[in-house]
């Protein structure tokens, strides 16, 4: 009986591997019936096959060199066999331009020319797995720009790779409701900006990587600017080696910067906070190495919350003491006319869960592993100088009694373990401090049955208040 329950679902699970593959329009070896029309077997270009297909069609294109520059003006999917060896070949000019709603655009290389895509007035475009290099050598009016995007809404950019672009990496102007995420930015250009929304709002910008080439003597200009917009959150983003800043905030409204490493800006400044700024929020982020960590410019009008829910922001200059031990330095940090009142004794790690979830943890340990194995089970494992006191802060959904959960170091009781109840009643911050003793620790946490909302509710630190009453995109909420 039970090898016979054990062949059966062998089979089912071959038949539903069969079922998805085909469902995403592929079969192992690439292609099949699903896709209308392929390049160059139907048609011998791209543009020939976008000229003859029908609104909802999808057009797959073989790898190789294409030199066209593409007008896109119907609902279409064109995909591209791969961002490496499908190519796009430009001389100057725009390669793209989507002028229709509801474009997929994706696994493409796009090469050598003056913008890469240019998007006017359309909604619901997805600008997904392509490779943008070189958009400098033949710009003349925009600077060279990768992707400039004007009065867009619901533009999703993802899982991109930049580089080699003079000017602007990705350019929104009046834009809503957009969302940039999971790309790779390496900066070769003196004015080369990755990410730039003006007069925009309701944007999410969020696990992006945003490095400086590392080749020598190369000099660039920034990260992520925002700028004349409102409602845009900045978050779980690496942003290393900017010469002029790693982000830059001017002239806008409810600004959301959390979670962001913002080390290495050596030349300029971390952060910079320009003209009147209204209801900005900046917490747990990470700032390291910076030559400047934080600089006003302007009005200097100083409408900013370094801090929220009890937690603010790492700074590796701050030199005060946790003689309480709960994970926040006892005196505020004001270095640079900021007032970080929470400021963090450790760095702070998002750790994403298969369901898009996050478990946020604040420590001076460097963690290896991190492990959400059940609804009641956190494993971490984490390193530090022998002997030396090492901690972890996690943030906990829901009220948790600290009598009735279960830590242990190395299978031992820790040095300390307290739990605050944050005053809304929706999470609970476990601290735990230990001696560092192995050459990789263990700390395993069990938590109680009856925490229910763990399982249902892991998620960012909540957004602020001011930003719940109003409409985000459908991203926010992964």
């Amino acid at each position: 009986m039970r090898v016979t329950a054990c062949l059966f679902l062998a089979v089912m699970m071959v038949a539903f591997s069969i079922f998805s593959l085909n469902l995403m329009g592929k079969t192992v070896s690439g292609i099949n019936d699903n896709w209308d029309i392929i390049v160059p077997d139907d048609y011998g270009s791209i543009q020939e096959a976008i000229n003859n297909a029908n609104d909802g069609q999808t057009i797959y294109v073989r790898s190789g060199i294409y030199s066209e520059r593409l007008v896109i003006n119907k609902t279409l999917r064109i995909i591209g066999e791969s961002r490496e060896t499908t190519i796009i070949q430009g001389n100057g000019g725009v390669l793209v331009k989507i002028l229709s709603n509801n474009v997929t655009f994706s696994g493409f290389w796009l090469r050598d020319g003056e913008t890469a895509i240019y998007l006017n007035g359309v909604e619901n475009c997805q600008i997904i797995d392509n490779k943008f290099v070189n958009f400098s050598q033949y710009a003349t009016y925009t600077g060279g720009v990768a992707i400039y995007g004007v009065n867009c809404n619901n533009l999703t950019i993802t899982g991109s790779f930049f580089t080699e672009i003079d000017y602007f990496n990705i350019l929104l102007t009046s834009a809503s409701n957009c969302y940039i995420a999971n790309n790779t930015f390496i900066s070769t250009r003196r004015m080369s900006h990755a990410i730039q929304l003006i007069k925009s709002h309701h944007c999410i910008i969020e696990w992006n990587k945003i490095h400086k080439s590392e080749k020598p003597f190369i000099f660039v200009e920034g990260g992520v600017g925002i700028n004349s917009s409102r409602n845009i959150i900045v978050r779980y983003n690496d942003i290393r080696d900017n010469d002029w800043y790693g982000i830059s905030i001017r002239n806008s409204n409810e600004t959301i910067i959390v979670g962001n490493n913002i080390t290495e800006q050596k030349i300029r400044t971390g952060l910079i906070l320009s003209r009147r700024i209204v209801g900005a929020i900046i917490y747990c982020n990470n700032f390291i190495g910076n030559n400047e960590d934080i600089v006003f410019e302007g009005e200097e009008e100083k409408n900013v919350s370094w801090n929220y829910l009890g937690l603010g922001n790492y700074w590796d200059r701050y030199e005060g003491e946790d003689n309480n031990y709960d994970g926040i330095g006892d005196t505020p940090y004001t270095a640079e006319g900021q007032n970080d009142t929470r400021p963090l004794m450790g760095l702070y790690h998002p750790f994403k869960l298969p369901d898009g979830s996050i478990i946020d943890v604040i420590s001076n340990s460097t963690i290896t592993e991190f492990n959400y194995t059940s609804s009641e089970r956190i494993t971490l494992k984490v390193r530090g100088e022998p002997e030396s006191g090492g901690f972890c802060l996690i943030k906990i959904p829901g009220v948790i009694q600290k009598s009735l959960l279960n830590v242990t170091v190395n299978g031992k009781t820790p040095l300390k373990v307290n739990v605050h109840v944050n005053e809304t009643g929706n999470f609970s911050l476990l601290y735990i401090l230990y001696l560092h003793e192995l050459s990789e620790d263990r700390i395993e946490i069990i938590i109680p049955e009856h925490s229910l909302l763990f399982l249902t509710s892991l998620a960012i630190l909540a957004l602020p208040l001011v930003l719940q009453k109003r409409r985000l995109i459908k991203h926010l909420c992964n």
